[in-house]
């Protein structure tokens, strides 16, 4: 069996701290991915659950108005003119506002998590970049000890 030299014992050190560098880069961005489409799915999810919300809001607001009108009846107001018109067109105009902001909530946590999904999708991209260069780095040190 044949003796090894140091210089390839530097060479294969050298190389194999290289491709573990790659390989940190390339598993950094995979890593990233992962979680960028995590984030992606989150960000649908918010919206619908938004919609639900908003739907549900909706729902308990439109039983609460027909037991408020039922009331009414019973009691003997008109709820077709004066104030308790108002009343209920004011109740309309709140309920749906209330509506619109759950709904924006929504929208705006999902945008967000898309936001945060680009921003992690790069900085994968800037990881596997970052491994390549410190591989090319390490290449170049070894190779400049190698040559010393």
């Amino acid at each position: 069996m044949g003796v090894i030299s140091t210089s390839t014992l530097l060479l294969a050190g050298v190389a194999m701290a290289a491709a573990g560098t790659v390989a940190a880069g390339v598993a950094a961005k995979e890593r990233s991915d992962f979680e960028a489409t995590d984030q992606r799915q989150r960000a649908d999810r918010e919206l619908e659950i938004a919609a639900m919300k908003e739907e549900d809001f909706r729902r308990d607001e439109s039983r609460r108005a027909a037991t408020s009108r039922a009331n009414q009846g019973r009691s003997g107001v008109q709820d077709s003119t004066g104030s308790s018109l108002l009343v209920a067109g004011d109740f309309e105009m709140e309920k749906e506002l209330q509506a619109l902001r759950i709904r924006a909530g929504g929208a705006v946590n999902s945008s967000r998590l898309r936001d945060q999904a680009t921003l992690t999708k790069a900085a994968g991209k800037n990881e596997r970049t970052q491994g390549f260069a410190r591989a090319g780095s390490t290449l170049l040190t070894g190779l400049s000890k190698f040559n010393s």
